[in-house]
């Protein structure tokens, strides 16, 4: 039987123990008590609680608090009590992200001590407008940023912020601002400073080629960015930059020429990701020798001769490539139009399974028909995804049984050994309880799988599947 639950350690026992007495008592006091009750509790659990705990296990169990307690609706007021957990205190490897920060008061933020992750990307969500737009004008100066590595500000981000950002974080790594039309080549040229910088995500930025071919001559550890432009690609200058490992880009159009002058500028990129038109000859990625993944989707606006010799193409590839390959990625760009989606079958998987032995990880379309996935020896993850017409925008448990696997097109999977599969996505697959349960089962075909994720089923079904791992004393997550 696949993962087997094992002995928890004493101490992780501990600290779940203890996680869940800190969790629950400020639950029910947030829940029947009031405001004044719950600001004690907060800090006596900072004082008797918190200042026993290892510290190298703080930030993480702090973050799980944090975000548990942020899950529940609850009076403004308490969310902004709960976060007095993390203030004034060292917390080494400190995160904070998403709607938690929308309910920070921006004159607190330099009592977030040893902050090593920023990211104002997802606090949007769920969060009043009022508090969102305090948010947005927020003063970075406030925020105490020495130990920095990590910033993220999707679609608000200025110049101003990355000049702060620059100027106050010196172990900076990572920078995602996508889609911020006010960060320009004055914002980027401002990370100069940062001179560990690894990541950059500029897509939907208001920076031209000059501000990246600046970037790119002097950030000498930056291993991977993402931009869109294909006026930005199409003008980069000709020197080569040998420390790019990982390339994102994602312009509409993009012509055999643009790709091999990527491809000469860029030598030893390991990671190529494309989500725009692919060309039709994609031979010059050939010349790629340390590339080690490929994730690439399909136009589906093309006509089908053209999809056909596009994948044509990229077999051509895999072909000269695949045996170097850990990670496969083939998708659309959309599924609106099922006649411009390129449909894999079963030959094409086995085509793959011929060409890239060493997969570790692989994701497909599937758009009809029966798929059985061959014996990948390495696969750890595989995460092939229901495209049809009925199912791409509404959850297909909405059909019985009977209507659902009487369709025409209806995908099905099937699957031969994979002895090292970890985690399985079944994204829009109509799968039962017994599906589930007879995967989860079976130690010959999946002795190591311990996730399935993205299953299109009934929240009942759900629990029930949890509860016949619990019986057999499975380590497994199961996920919707």
């Amino acid at each position: 039987m696949p993962k087997v639950r094992q002995p928890t350690a004493l101490q992780k026992m501990a600290l779940e123990s203890i996680f869940e007495y800190v969790f629950l008592c400020c639950d029910r006091i947030s829940v029947k008590g009031s405001l004044d009750e719950l600001n004690q509790v907060i800090s006596a659990i900072k004082k008797d609680v918190i200042s026993r705990i290892p510290w190298f296990s703080v930030a993480d169990f702090l973050a799980r608090f944090l975000e548990r307690f942020f899950s529940c609706s609850r009076p403004p007021m308490h969310l902004k009590a709960a976060l007095e957990i993390v203030m004034d205190i060292e917390v080494v490897g400190l995160r904070c992200r998403g709607p938690i920060l929308a309910y920070l008061d921006p004159q607190d933020s330099r009592r977030l001590r040893r902050l090593v992750e920023l990211d104002l990307h997802r606090f949007s969500c769920g969060v009043p407008t009022s508090v969102y737009n305090v948010m947005i004008n927020l003063n970075m100066n406030n925020f105490y940023l020495n130990d920095l590595t990590s910033f993220a500000f999707n679609a608000e981000c200025t110049d101003l912020h990355l000049s702060v950002i620059a100027r106050n974080c010196p172990q900076l790594q990572e920078v995602r601002v996508p889609n911020s039309q006010e960060v320009t080549d004055q914002g980027l040229a401002t990370l100069e400073q940062c001179s560990d910088l690894r990541y950059v995500d500029v897509r939907g930025c208001g920076i031209t080629h000059s501000g990246i071919n600046r970037m790119l001559s002097v950030q000498k550890k930056l291993e991977k960015f993402t931009q869109d432009s294909l006026a930005t690609w199409s003008c980069l200058d000709l020197a080569v930059c040998p420390w790019i490992r990982y390339i994102a880009f994602h312009p509409v159009e993009f012509s055999y020429k643009d790709l091999r002058k990527i491809v000469t500028k860029f030598p030893n990129i390991s990671y190529f990701e494309m989500r725009t038109n692919i060309p039709i000859n994609v031979s010059s990625l050939k010349s790629l020798n340390k590339l080690t993944g490929l994730d690439l989707d399909f136009p589906f606006n093309d006509r089908r001769v053209r999809l056909n010799s596009i994948w044509a193409g990229i077999k051509d590839l895999l072909k000269f490539v695949g045996t170097n390959l850990t990670t496969l990625k083939l998708g659309s760009w959309d599924c609106e139009f099922l006649d411009f989606i390129n449909k894999l079958g079963q030959d094409d998987v086995d085509f793959i399974f011929n060409s890239c032995p060493n997969l570790e990880s692989l994701k497909f379309d599937h758009v009809e028909g029966l798929i059985v996935i061959p014996s990948f020896q390495k696969l750890k993850v595989l995460m092939p995804c229901v495209i049809s017409e009925d199912n791409r925008t509404e959850n297909p448990t909405r059909y019985s049984d009977e209507e659902y696997f009487g369709m025409s097109y209806h995908p099905t999977i099937e699957f031969d050994k994979l002895p090292n599969l970890e985690t399985l996505s079944l994204y829009n697959y109509r799968v039962s309880v017994r599906t589930i349960e007879s995967i989860m089962l079976d130690n010959d075909k999946f002795p190591k799988l311990s996730v399935i994720k993205n299953i299109s089923m009934k929240d009942e079904d759900l629990e029930e599947i949890r509860r016949i791992a619990r019986m057999n004393n499975l380590e497994f997550e199961i996920e919707k």
